[in-house]
């Protein structure tokens, strides 16, 4: 009878072990293809966050671009005042362009970068084209010169806002690296 007891209770045993390391392979299983699950989906959403990145760069440097272009007419109208060589109408025609280059970027490509980037873009391009539409009327013009030299003015001190705000966008700060400044 002992003999009975002591095997039976061997068996037990051995099925207990048995039965443990199944479930231990079992669970590593299930583990495993979680794991492969999960790396899979982080590896599609690095991809698409790679993606996304690499476009929202590449409509900054065409935004940038042509920011700087639209900026640049507008000092080179400014400048007209001082004689740059070029006819005010010659001017004129060049703030328009530069005007209707940036303002299809920013309107094309709105989906591709940061609500804060349009909203100061956009700002922008009111005062481009309030400076353009006083000065394609020349008796508007003369009565809102102080205007237009106060557009002129939000025109160049809009640009560096806006150029943080792509930096901003393109070089986040992270926590460690705000920490280390603070400290």
């Amino acid at each position: 009878m002992i003999e009975q007891v002591l095997t039976g209770t061997s068996a037990g045993a051995v099925a207990g072990v048995l039965s443990g390391w199944l479930m231990k392979v079992w669970a590593n299983r299930v583990h495993q293809k979680d794991r492969v699950h999960y790396e899979e989906q982080l590896q599609k959403k690095v991809f698409v966050h790679r993606l996304q990145f690499e476009k929202e760069f590449e409509v900054y440097l065409g935004l940038w671009k042509e920011l700087l272009e639209a900026g640049r007419a507008a000092s080179e109208y400014r400048e007209l005042k001082v004689d740059s060589g070029k006819s005010r109408e010659q001017e004129l025609e060049g703030l328009r362009l530069a005007i209707n280059r940036f303002k299809d970027r920013v309107y094309d490509y709105r989906p591709f970068y940061a609500p804060r980037i349009y909203d100061l873009t956009t700002e922008l391009l009111k005062k481009l084209r309030i400076v353009h539409r006083y000065e394609a009327n020349r008796a508007r013009a003369a009565k809102r010169e102080d205007d237009i030299e106060q557009c002129l003015d939000e025109i160049n001190g809009a640009i560096p806002g806006i150029c943080d705000a792509i930096r901003e966008r393109v070089f986040p700060k992270t926590g460690s690296a705000t920490n280390s400044r603070a400290g």
